[in-house]
């Protein structure tokens, strides 16, 4: 099986993983990382169902969001709940068919692992993004638990883990990014960094 055919049959019963707890961890602790403004432009990388929307609305309108996801299956039921006024993009991460210098925020959440060629993800996203954009890579369970459970489900995302902290440092770093900030801890992970081009 395909690691989009898994995404795609699975993506009805995507938001009953989201227990409050979780959502606590969003909203109080992994989005004011990004210090969001009401005339960012933020782009949801990996966003599956839409799990972020109601709280990236808080901040700003929903023509400044764009959900990027490469499963049609995802993306329908993020439409399904949110409507058509949020911007949904079907595209593979690691090629990414959207302009340069676009977006001013971009939030990776719960997805890294399953990007498969990640260092060509990074760049892509590294490409979309304004000069001085922040970007987040954040997930809602420490990367142990992340990787102990994507092993126990098994099949295609048996190997989608989470590398070592300087392993995905020195990934940003490749891509371009700079003022990397890292967060590991038995709660959450999350990686915060800047476009900063001279």
């Amino acid at each position: 099986m395909k690691r989009k055919h898994f995404f795609n049959i699975n993506a009805d019963s995507w938001d009953e993983d989201l227990c409050p707890c979780k959502e606590k961890k969003i909203k109080d602790i992994l989005l004011p990382v990004l210090s969001l403004k009401d005339d960012d432009n933020i782009i949801d990388i990996g966003s599956g169902t839409g799990i972020l929307i109601p709280y990236l609305r808080q901040y700003v309108k929903d023509n400044q969001i764009t959900e990027l996801d490469f499963s049609l299956c995802m993306i329908d039921k993020a439409k399904e709940k949110f409507g058509n006024k949020i911007n949904y993009f079907i595209s593979n991460v690691e090629s990414i068919n959207l302009q340069n210098n676009v977006f001013s925020k971009a939030v990776i959440f719960n997805s890294f692992p399953h990007f498969e060629n990640k260092q060509k993800a990074l760049s892509e996203i590294f490409r979309i993004l304004k000069n001085n954009a922040i970007i987040l890579l954040a997930h809602s369970d420490s990367k142990v638990v992340v990787n102990n459970r994507h092993k126990e489900i098994g099949g295609v995302i048996a190997e989608d883990i989470f590398q070592s902290n300087d392993e995905i440092i020195l990934m940003f770093k490749k891509a371009g990014f700079k003022n990397i900030e890292i967060t590991d801890n038995d709660e959450f992970f999350y990686i915060k960094a800047i476009k900063q081009e001279e």
